[in-house]
């Protein structure tokens, strides 16, 4: 079929024959692309017609078109049949599909959408850093982290050690620091408050080391790569779960709204990873040997490289 718009122009002697006619073996799903077939003859002042052939085995009619077409038409013995009333069963049986075709693209919307606002954060966040505010996003980062270790803190205690205590442990182990847990008890927002300015404060001096070596802070750099490999592989969860997401409709329930549920988790996830993989990056290395509080210059300077330009 040419296409919408495409004029076909007529040879010689062909009008006196009565110009182009155009034959249809079926009925598309939808009714445009019948009518855009239609409309390829008689354009333009030229004669034309057009005539469309259907089956009542075609697929769109044994699903959309009336259960009782079949006995309808099969008293009859004419082997085609034509009439206002069989165009009007054609014509309800499309509208039928089209329907059910604009169901399948809002769901399709709707599932985009959710992926949408994922990605709406998550450029913003990039943006945020390519503009120059990386140590804001990095901060931000700081304190996600930091709370997401004292809620685990809070699951972690018991009749030996508290909250506090435990909280100790984990930042000790993750990031080589050693906040005292009274600091930690006294805290004006919880517990996570002085282990979060512990943290700023030891990043910010390790930056400064690094300028007066006259090091590049490739800190940008750092926080985009996290984000970037994070973000892919969020994007490859939320494909695997678009896939199998349909199984939860054999239990009765409404795949979106699981598919909303299960998606918020993973977005969950995706920054918990992003905001641990930037705090591993920053502390992780050459943090063997634990330090006390009020030691953070010389902590600072022995992670100098990580700041710095390599050789």
């Amino acid at each position: 079929m040419a296409g919408r718009g495409t004029d076909i122009r007529l040879g010689s002697g062909v009008v006196e024959l009565g110009g182009l006619l155009v034959i249809g073996s079926s009925r598309h799903d939808a009714r445009r692309i019948d009518l855009q077939l239609q409309g390829r003859c008689a354009r333009q002042g030229d004669p034309g017609e057009s005539q469309f052939y259907v089956a009542l085995e075609d697929e769109f009619m044994r699903l959309y078109g009336p259960e009782n077409a079949v006995k309808l038409f099969a008293a009859s013995e004419e082997p085609c049949l034509a009439g206002k009333g069989l165009d009007k069963v054609i014509e309800n049986a499309q509208k039928k599909l089209e329907i059910h075709h604009y169901a399948i693209r809002k769901r399709t919307l709707d599932y985009d959408d959710v992926m949408n606002r994922h990605r709406t954060v998550v450029y913003a966040m990039r943006g945020e850093i390519i503009d120059g505010r990386e140590k804001e996003v990095r901060d931000d980062l700081l304190a996600h982290q930091t709370e997401a270790w004292e809620r685990t803190a809070m699951l972690l205690q018991d009749e030996y050690a508290s909250a506090a205590d435990r909280l100790v442990e984990i930042v000790r182990k993750e990031t080589g620091l050693v906040v005292p847990a009274d600091r930690c008890r006294s805290g004006r927002n919880g517990n996570a408050s002085a282990v979060l300015e512990q943290m700023r404060q030891a990043v910010e001096e390790m930056s400064e080391a690094a300028e007066a070596g006259d090091g590049a802070m490739p800190l940008r750099f750092l926080l985009l790569e996290a984000i970037e490999r994070e973000w892919i592989l969020h994007l490859n969860m939320m494909e695997q779960l678009v896939n199998d997401i349909y199984l939860v409709s054999y239990g009765e329930r409404d795949p979106l709204v699981e598919y909303k549920k299960e998606a918020y988790v993973l977005f969950e996830q995706l920054m918990d990873r992003i905001a641990g993989a930037v705090v591993a990056a920053l502390f992780r290395s050459g943090h063997e040997n634990a330090m006390p509080a009020g030691t953070v210059s010389g902590y600072a300077r022995r992670k100098t490289r990580i700041f710095g330009r390599h050789s």
